[in-house]
């Protein structure tokens, strides 16, 4: 079940890193029964469930989508991470760099844990990245 501090996106990435570790015949449709009874929102799993053919990946983005949308229902997904106001010490944002991820392309902060490292990509089915960060996926794309 997704945590009341746990975002959408935290909640997916959990739950993805679970499964991996499952012998499922159909993960995907147990990632996606999964993430749809588990996450809090009541409103969002009535809108999930009502969705026909729905599959893993649209489930995520709908989530996503929905977190999105209304981020009053998540305001600790976006505060999780930031600085107590009441710190005394200067902020120096030089210190403060992101690099992208080679697991899911987004930029993290040099020493966070990607919650995507050991997922499964569901373009070329290798473990440690998604779709979004997969090299094979990059250069079909990159040639069309």
């Amino acid at each position: 079940m997704q945590l009341h501090q746990e975002s959408v996106q935290e909640y997916i990435g959990v739950i993805g890193l679970l499964g991996t570790q499952c012998n499922f015949a159909d993960l995907k449709r147990q990632l996606r029964d999964r993430l749809v009874l588990g996450v809090r929102d009541e409103r969002l799993r009535r809108e999930l469930l009502k969705t026909k053919d729905l599959t893993y990946e649209s489930a995520v983005q709908y989530c996503l989508n929905y977190q999105a949308t209304f981020p009053d229902l998540y305001p600790e997904a976006g505060m999780s991470k930031q600085t107590p106001l009441n710190s005394n010490e200067p902020m120096e944002i030089d210190k403060i760099k992101s690099v992208e991820c080679k697991h899911c392309a987004r930029p993290h902060k040099q020493n966070e844990r990607c919650p995507f490292a050991k997922a499964r990509c569901y373009y070329c089915k290798r473990h440690g990245h998604i779709a979004s960060a997969c090299n094979i996926a990059q250069k079909i794309v990159g040639s069309k």
